[in-house]
């Protein structure tokens, strides 16, 4: 938790200065009126920076993505609090002790305390970190229009619909994936380990070899030889891939061949399609 170094006045007058911990600067002037201090002066201690940034580093909480279900959860709470009438820093509140994601709970915490500076939520939401532009931009429309909670409780819709497609999928394609990597395991086990053991009783027989049998041996011998220059040239087009993917120009190129590809193409455009117009 962040440390603030602060000055100011007691009730009998007096010049008090020291430390106090809070979540946020409007958290920490909050505890020192409840305790009787009036501030002249309040700084966020560098030694406590420091301190809640390496606290932070180090925590392998605070590295974990914030989940799908995790996000619909905690929309779902948050409009049904709002429609229930509740003030909206009061459920951001109610919220925070509630999510038990670390990150969203920090991320929660954050929006609440910007908004409670008189930060509108979309813009709170933008600056926190894990919402999308999506999620941030129909906020800011429900925020428009007076109607926050029916739209949190589209975008909760929208978020665990997303979760069960994707466990569908996931579910679709898990099996032929193992399989794959199972057969080509025994592949390359065959064409590295057993094919070598037997390629010199092959030769010895003094008859031209097919041409099949020549290609199969000749990847053997490659495979056997140079096995880490092919680990090193996938690693490299992995890498590669990646990071033109990061790029506004490699994302249109892999997004164009994604909506290009048979089947996969196909339901890419329709779920596009079916977003787009629930979103408008």
């Amino acid at each position: 938790m962040p440390v603030f170094s602060y000055k100011g006045m007691s009730t009998d007058g007096r010049n008090l200065r020291g430390m106090v911990d809070a979540e946020s600067s409007a958290g920490a002037r909050s505890k020192l009126r409840r305790d009787g201090v009036f501030l002249t002066e309040l700084a966020l201690s560098e030694g406590g920076a420091a301190e809640t940034a390496a606290a932070r580093a180090s925590d392998p909480r605070f590295s974990r993505s914030v989940s799908g279900t995790d996000l619909a959860i905690a929309t779902r709470q948050l409009a049904t609090l709002i429609g229930a009438a509740v003030p909206l820093v009061e459920s951001l509140g109610a919220l925070t002790e509630q999510v038990e994601n670390a990150r969203l709970k920090a991320a929660i915490g954050g929006v609440r305390d910007r908004v409670n500076e008189g930060t509108s939520l979309a813009d709170a939401l933008a600056a926190a970190g894990p919402f999308s532009d999506l999620y941030v931009n129909l906020v800011r429309a429900g925020e428009a229009s007076g109607a926050l909670d029916i739209v949190l409780g589209r975008l909760a819709d929208y978020l665990e619909n997303q979760v069960r497609t994707r466990n569908k999928v996931l579910g679709i394609v898990l099996y032929p994936i193992i399989v794959l990597v199972v057969a080509v395991g025994v592949a390359i086990a065959l064409v590295t380990f057993v094919l070598p053991m037997i390629s010199s009783l092959l030769e010895s027989l003094g008859t031209e070899l097919p041409l099949i049998t020549r290609v199969i041996m000749g990847a053997s011998e490659f495979l056997t030889s140079w096995w880490w220059l092919l680990l090193m040239g996938i690693a490299a087009a992995f890498v590669s891939i990646r990071s033109h993917g990061r790029t506004e120009r490699g994302r249109f190129a892999l997004d164009g061949l994604l909506l290009r590809a048979p089947f996969i193409g196909r339901l890419n455009r329709t779920v596009a399609i079916a977003r787009w117009a629930r979103t408008l």
